[in-house]
């Protein structure tokens, strides 16, 4: 992950580091508390779920021309795109979205 600051969904109070709060030793309270609880592979499943939603809140959506398939967007920011591509997939079924994310994160 990148800074805290480069997350939409986490720069917008302005208030990124708190006084006396260590970030770092705190991650690591909570990998060993997944270590303990027996989370195993989840705990790889749930980084990556937040990874995707911090990720998720920093793509931009614009609308697209109207064609014939009907109104749509498009991702106006490349970094956003590639990022998605990397961590879901996406599937359309009976008039449903159904978002996959990938092991990979």
């Amino acid at each position: 992950m990148s800074n805290a600051k480069d997350y939409r969904y986490l720069n917008q109070s302005g208030c990124i580091q708190v006084p006396k709060i260590n970030d770092a030793d705190e991650y690591e309270k909570i990998k060993a508390a997944m270590h303990v609880l027996n989370f195993g592979a989840m705990e790889q499943t749930i980084f990556g779920v937040l990874a995707a939603v911090l990720h998720l809140g920093n793509v931009q959506f614009v609308k697209k021309a109207e064609s014939s398939s009907g109104e749509g967007v498009d991702i106006s920011n490349l970094d956003g795109e590639f990022f998605l591509k990397k961590i879901i997939t996406i599937s359309r079924k009976k008039n449903k979205i159904l978002i996959f994310f990938k092991n990979s994160c």
